[in-house]
């Protein structure tokens, strides 16, 4: 992995063109991995998330041998996602809120997301008491 980051990083420094890397890493901390802390400590580093445990699934690598059901699996482990970009990639794709939103969005659990989509499209309506609150209708 750290020859990777060496040849991220001498690609970044070496092209006028805009590139950009997103790299995905365990967020393992004892002890840190050397390519993590390289990562981490970056001239091209633009932005930095961990997503946590349980928060986010991936899909098995056993993928084509599974069962539907089997093939995203939630994480045991918390995920560090670094971008790696040159001056010209920052500014063509940098990191906005909205995209980092976006990549979060896309990591959180199939199940949670439907059950979220779905009660955005329930329809809502008033209880008739005056303290009542609003009920969703599934």
């Amino acid at each position: 992995m750290e020859s990777s980051v060496d040849h991220m990083e001498r690609l970044l420094g070496d092209s006028p063109e805009p590139l950009s890397f997103i790299v995905f890493m365990p967020d393992y901390r004892e002890p840190t991995p050397n390519a993590l802390v390289r990562l981490e400590s970056s001239q091209f580093k633009r932005k930095q998330v961990t997503v946590p445990a349980y928060e986010h699934e991936y899909r098995h690598g056993f993928q084509h041998v599974l069962n539907r059901s089997e093939l995203n699996i939630r994480s045991a482990h918390g995920t560090v996602i670094v971008w790696l970009q040159n001056s010209a990639g920052h500014e063509r794709w940098g990191p906005t809120e909205e995209r980092v939103e976006a990549l979060l969005e896309a990591f959180r659990p199939g199940r949670e997301r439907e059950r979220d989509r779905q009660e955005l499209l329930s329809p809502t309506r008033q209880g008739s008491t005056s303290d009542s609150k609003e009920v969703l209708v599934h």
